[in-house]
């Protein structure tokens, strides 16, 4: 399940009192995977500055 929709569950049950605090929400959640760039520092740098081209061609 996305975690955007989970946190939604999560706090609509807090909401309707099937969780009584942020902490008994927090004991349920367990890290399902770690993520960790292996990308090229180059590659990432090209990328990056072509993020920047695009964004500010939007914000003109």
């Amino acid at each position: 399940m996305p975690s955007f929709a989970l946190g939604a569950a999560y706090l609509a049950g807090l909401q309707v009192g099937v969780f009584k605090d942020l902490e008994d929400i927090a004991k349920l959640w367990q890290k399902d995977q770690d993520f960790k760039p292996d990308m090229d520092s180059g590659k990432r740098k090209d990328l990056y500055q072509g993020w920047q081209k695009a964004v500010a061609c939007l914000l003109k």
